[in-house]
């Protein structure tokens, strides 16, 4: 009976506290995203960026090493580059240039599991969500959010801290692709995004993707931001991470941190 008491008394304390975190319109999250960022006259300056960093490369396919990371974007054009030398990995590049997507494969024409997981899915970068607000192509500086549509599904807890979670269609994306924007319930900055992509099974997966006949290709990418700094008026991420994973065996996992140090040539604050 004690225990059945507690556990009532933890359930109401979490509500409660979930509680107070108010429940707000896809639009106000939005706009207070945005106010995060600097007012409108100082996103209004933000028609090119041209950020260099170094990178930091680990997967499960065994390897780990250092090579360097460039993300430029000028409207809605973006190009998203990194180098390393691995024998079997060079790096990749990721490129919108306003019409339609380049994405980097090796001269054999096979691609890197997250090259190929974008190439599945040309609108994560025709629509500019890719780099967040990182790239001045990001939908959510465009009031129109470039044709794309903005759910709202509710608070939740990422890290130990509440966040609000929004869904988002690219314009022109199906069923098989699904978003989700992660923003702090207390400062709003965007601090994920999460992809994930289904494809059926023996439809449009990579030719090297271990799976049954019958078993449907997964590919998840999560985009992480943060170390916030002030830079001139506005407020943005210099430390970037890439998550990727999927239920393919031969692709193994791969993460990539990316450390900004300099951003329209300028070094920035504290390197």
């Amino acid at each position: 009976m004690k225990r059945l008491y507690l556990l009532a008394l933890t359930t109401l304390c979490s509500s409660l506290l979930v509680a107070q975190v108010p429940k707000l319109t896809p639009q106000e999250i939005i706009a207070r995203h945005l106010a995060s960022i600097g007012t409108p006259e100082a996103r209004a300056t933000l028609s090119y960026l041209e950020w260099t960093g170094t990178a930091d490369m680990r997967t499960t396919r065994g390897g780990a090493g250092s090579g360097s990371a460039t993300l430029i974007s000028d409207g809605t054009k973006v190009k998203f580059a990194m180098k390393f030398q691995f024998q079997y990995y060079f790096g990749d590049q990721f490129v919108y240039d306003g019409k339609k997507v380049m994405i980097s494969h090796a001269n054999d024409g096979s691609r890197s599991p997250m090259a190929q997981m974008l190439f599945l899915q040309e609108s994560i970068l025709r629509d500019g969500i890719f780099g967040g607000e990182l790239s001045t192509a990001w939908p959510l500086y465009d009031a129109k959010l470039r044709g794309g549509k903005i759910g709202y599904d509710g608070v939740k807890k990422l890290d130990g801290r509440d966040v609000y979670q929004l869904s988002y269609r690219p314009k022109g994306s199906g069923d098989e692709l699904t978003v989700k924007l992660f923003f702090d319930a207390v400062n709003f900055r965007h601090v994920k995004t999460t992809y994930e992509i289904v494809v059926p099974s023996g439809i449009g997966s990579a030719s090297n993707d271990k799976l049954a006949p019958t078993q449907d290709a997964i590919y998840l990418l999560e985009e992480s931001f943060s170390d916030f700094r002030q830079l001139g008026p506005l407020t943005l991420p210099v430390h970037y991470k890439l998550t990727y994973t999927s239920n393919n065996s031969n692709a193994g996992n791969w993460m990539f941190d990316v450390d900004y140090k300099t951003v329209n040539g300028q070094k920035l604050p504290g390197e």
